[in-house]
């Protein structure tokens, strides 16, 4: 996985685009690529926030570990099988409280806090 633009330079990144520079021409001043400045500046106009999103585990991940639900190996070959695998998952959906799911999305930037 590679390491997150800095805090400094996402924020001078926005700043330029928002500052009437476009994001080809932010991309180049900055030597980073175009999709980057637009990922960027979406994620600012949707949350107000420069910060990149926490890295590893999100919130599917999460939840499976919370639940022991692993996809290693050391599995026993039932539950190796997708059917099986899908049935339990199905089987615990009922016990998340309402409250967990904005918790994990807050948890995972989706939400500004």
């Amino acid at each position: 996985m590679t390491k997150p633009y800095s805090q400094d330079l996402r924020g001078r990144v926005v700043a330029s685009v928002e500052g009437a520079a476009g994001c080809r021409e932010a991309a180049a001043q900055f030597s980073i690529g175009a999709s980057s400045v637009v990922r960027r500046t979406q994620r600012f106009r949707q949350t107000g926030s420069v910060s990149a999103k926490p890295m590893g585990y999100g919130t599917v991940w999460r939840f499976f570990a919370k639940e022991n639900i692993s996809f290693k190996k050391t599995l026993p070959a039932a539950e190796r099988n997708l059917d099986t695998l899908w049935r339990r998952i199905g089987a615990i959906l009922p016990t998340v409280t309402p409250q967990e799911c904005p918790n994990c999305f807050k948890a995972d930037g989706y939400i500004p806090t």
